[in-house]
């Protein structure tokens, strides 16, 4: 919204829309080739666009590509950052609560990277940030709305690591290290 407010002539309001829907074209592309990466099947992913308009998107996708999707489309473009909420819930989570989860995941994401101070590149574009939460037992519908129960958000290259991490370690590492920083102090530092 700010590029385009500080546009003065319709010329110039156009040229920026046109880079802003080139930038998002690229990053939804990056998005689909991540997914279909780690997918590794032959057909199409069930993903659902629900939203698209302008730099405003929201998808429905499986679990298991999520956050390869979510960094696809944070790192997907050099012009315009997009930072990224991810809900990785149960299919029965009403679609109203999921949104809503998902959406106060994104304001959190958008909010961190611009606290960052001195974090834009070259080109000062601000890096983006990707923040995901699991809807669990001990974490459900309205109590996810309220607040977050994840260590993100995440610049794209630590979420990186941390999907590289995973692919390592048991699942029962995995929880126990969740908890460990849902608590933090010494037993994180212990359990990371």
């Amino acid at each position: 919204g700010a590029r385009c407010a500080s546009k003065r002539d319709a010329r110039a309001l156009l040229e920026e829309s046109a880079r802003v829907h080139q930038a998002v074209e690229a990053a939804e592309r990056s998005a689909y080739a991540a997914a279909v990466g780690v997918d590794g099947s032959a057909g199409p992913l069930p993903v659902n666009p629900v939203i698209r308009a302008g730099d405003d998107l929201r998808f429905v996708v499986p679990a298991h590509v999520a956050l390869e999707f979510a960094l696809g489309l944070a790192t997907g473009s050099q012009d315009v950052p997009i930072s990224v909420g991810v809900l990785i819930c149960h299919a029965g989570l009403p679609f109203a609560t999921a949104h809503a989860a998902a959406s106060g995941l994104l304001d959190v994401a958008k909010a961190d990277a611009r606290r960052a101070d001195g974090e834009e590149g070259a080109d000062g574009v601000r890096e983006p940030r990707i923040a995901f939460a699991i809807e669990t037992g001990s974490g459900v519908r309205g109590q996810l709305i309220e607040q977050s129960v994840s260590a993100s958000p995440y610049r794209p290259r630590e979420l990186r690591a941390l999907l590289e991490f995973r692919s390592g370690v048991s699942t029962g590492q995995l929880r126990d290290a969740i908890e460990a920083l849902r608590v933090g102090g010494r037993v994180a530092e212990r359990e990371w």
